[in-house]
């Protein structure tokens, strides 16, 4: 009789060089988890007074907004490739494109300001 897929075992050579598509879902996953997980901090939060909580306690909260905002820019940017793709444009020389220009007006203004 086959397994289910819970019970399993993975070793650490199958994480390792689990295919991207693998890896991207599992991020999905837990992003997901991390997402409730915060929400139900926050709903605890508001009965909780703010005189109980340690600087460490302010301090992670902030590191878990921090990790959060980070993986939502990165589905951000993943829907705009996506989108980019789909009209026929390259997301990477598209952003090198950007970055070039934007470090030449860069200079531009700084050589500007030192005359």
């Amino acid at each position: 009789m086959r397994k289910k897929i819970t019970e399993m075992r993975v070793s650490n050579i199958d994480l390792e060089n689990a295919s991207l598509a693998k890896r991207q879902r599992w991020a999905e996953l837990q992003t997901e988890e991390v997402e409730k997980l915060y929400a139900e901090i926050q709903s605890k939060l508001k009965q909780i007074p703010k005189e109980q909580w340690t600087t460490w306690d302010v301090e992670s909260l902030k590191r878990v907004e921090a990790i959060l905002g980070n993986r939502r820019a990165d589905e951000i940017r993943n829907d705009i490739e996506r989108i980019m793709t789909l009209a026929g444009l390259s997301y990477g020389l598209e952003r090198a494109s950007h970055y070039k220009k934007h470090e030449m007006l860069k200079k531009l203004r700084d050589k500007g300001e030192g005359t």
